[in-house]
């Protein structure tokens, strides 16, 4: 079997892991939250096979209980349904059992994000072209959208909750609802798809409940 090194090649490193949960009090699907110390480390990696460029998140397994692995786990099986480009991906993850760590793959965004593009503006005396903002708040609706409904949003045109009058959208059976528990501008990554700049969110969530 492969050694992890041989695997990928480390670009950079571009942050420091932080837990964000007191244990099962709330989700894992964002990792940079204070409170419990570093955890970890982020690197921006190459993977040799293809050479795709990915954001890896080095979580120390020693510095965990057994339920915060077992909380981890379950937010990874979430995330992994979440297919959206909108929403920063998850690829994969795996178990270092030499060292204990679990290196987990999530799509990388490398282009900041929305907290510096307001701040830029700041700096230069500018505001926001109306445009942009249309445009940014509709692809984090629909990322919500996807989050709160287990499903896409109804086309362009179409009623917005693509039912009848009086009547809510439901889960697909089985499905998960994901309650986003921290909606801020700097979890608004952004990426390059083809020659577009597009806004995906960064989760931190939890299973909804009833």
């Amino acid at each position: 079997m492969s050694l992890e090194s041989d695997k990928y090649d480390v670009l950079e490193k571009i942050g420091t892991l932080l837990l964000p949960f007191p244990p099962l009090s709330r989700a894992t699907a964002d990792l940079f939250v204070q409170g419990h110390g570093s955890f970890g480390v982020i690197r921006k990696v190459r993977r040799k096979a293809d050479g795709l460029v990915m954001c890896r998140k080095e979580i120390s397994y020693l510095k965990m209980s057994q339920k915060e692995r077992e909380q981890l786990h379950s937010e990874f099986q979430i995330l992994s349904t979440l297919r959206h480009p909108n929403i920063v991906g998850y690829y994969h993850r795996e178990h270092l059992k030499a060292s204990q760590d679990l290196h987990l793959y999530m799509e990388y965004c490398g282009n900041g994000d929305l907290g510096r593009v307001i701040r830029d503006l700041e700096a230069r005396g500018q505001y926001a072209e109306e445009t942009f903002i249309w445009s940014m708040f509709s692809q984090l609706v629909t990322a919500l959208y996807r989050c709160h409904y287990g499903v896409d949003p109804p086309e362009i045109g179409k009623d917005i909750l693509g039912l009848a009058a009086g009547k809510a959208p439901k889960t697909p059976a089985g499905g998960i609802t994901i309650l986003h528990r921290d909606l801020k501008p700097e979890n608004g990554k952004r990426k390059s798809v083809g020659r577009r700049t597009v806004t995906a969110l960064t989760l931190r969530s939890v299973p909804g409940r009833g």
